[in-house]
């Protein structure tokens, strides 16, 4: 309003310094007063786009924040809609009763009937699984147990043949572990510091040993199974023991940092990697099914003649 008052009082001033017969004979188009006006009152061009600008700043600032307003409102109301079909199906895949599917938008019906499908594959394959665990558990541990039984009833005392035995028991048991599937296992509380302590007394006789730790560490305690981690440890301590350089010390240790506790073994070995050494690839196959399941990070490392495999696992 500012700027057309402007306006109109140079006009009038303009108007009056004319004189009556001027203004009878002039002749002068809209343009040109205009332009007169603005000579006048040296305007230019980007001196009214400033003038228009400050008159209507807050009126297309509130249009803006108006349209942003709007927009907000749409995608929300857009996102709310599609959140309450998606819950519909989401609780019908988790509950399934008959009587929920016709909550369910047509379009989705597909997608719920795919679901339906992989889950009774799943439910067949999982039963198929537990059959097999608890058949090949049973017969095989009972075939072990005959086997052991002849090889002490013939007295039979080569050492090759006992070797064999206990490799094909521990065979049987990493087959088994590995049959479990992480949905399966219960997992509890256990102390790995008391764990690695009484793996390690189990092979004290069979190599030298150096066992680290820090003993004012308070939180040992991880989530997983005695009989996983037990199994996980053995391999581990095997490999080192079977692979090392005859007379050297194996390394064990257990650090605590923030909120993982890590468990390393080291030995010196003069080999290259572990696809150079063979009867190895079930063991550790093993140890990474026991350590995904305890949701940790497993790592080899081969540098030189020294074998470094690291173990981590979240503290609870």
């Amino acid at each position: 309003m500012l700027f057309r008052f402007n306006a109109l009082s140079t006009i009038h001033e303009f108007m009056e310094t004319l004189n009556q017969q001027t203004l009878d004979t002039l002749s002068l188009s809209n343009t040109e007063v205009n332009e007169i006006v603005y000579q006048s009152k040296g305007l230019t061009e980007w001196k009214i786009v400033n003038l228009f600008w400050r008159q209507y700043s807050l009126l297309f600032l509130a249009i803006g924040i108006a349209g942003i307003i709007f927009t907000i409102f749409i995608t929300f109301g857009i996102h709310h809609l599609v959140s309450k079909n998606v819950k519909k199906v989401l609780v019908t895949i988790e509950t399934f009763p008959s009587e929920n599917v016709e909550k369910i938008v047509p379009e989705f019906q597909p997608i719920l009937d795919e679901l339906e499908h992989s889950r009774q594959n799943i439910r067949k394959i999982t039963e198929q699984n537990e059959q097999f665990r608890s058949f090949s558990s049973h017969e095989l541990r009972n075939q072990l147990t005959i086997l052991r039984g002849l090889y002490d009833t013939y007295e039979l005392k080569h050492p090759d043949l006992l070797i064999q035995i206990t490799s094909l028991k521990e065979t049987v048991e990493n087959l088994l572990m590995l049959s479990y599937l992480p949905s399966d296992i219960q997992l509890v509380e256990i102390d790995i510091i008391l764990s690695v302590a009484m793996m390690i007394d189990q092979f004290s006789d069979k190599m030298e040993m150096k066992w680290n730790y820090q003993e004012e560490q308070l939180e040992t305690k991880v989530l997983g199974t005695e009989n996983l981690l037990h199994r996980c440890l053995y391999n581990l301590l095997d490999n080192a023991y079977r692979y090392r350089t005859k007379g050297t010390t194996v390394e064990v240790a257990v650090i605590q940092h923030e909120k993982t506790i890590t468990l390393t073994i080291k030995n010196q070995s003069d080999k290259a990697s572990f696809e150079t050494i063979e009867g190895h690839g079930i063991g550790l196959q093993l140890v990474k099914h026991v350590v995904g399941i305890m949701e940790g990070y497993y790592y080899v490392e081969f540098n030189e003649e020294t074998v470094t495999t690291y173990i981590a696992l979240p503290i609870i």
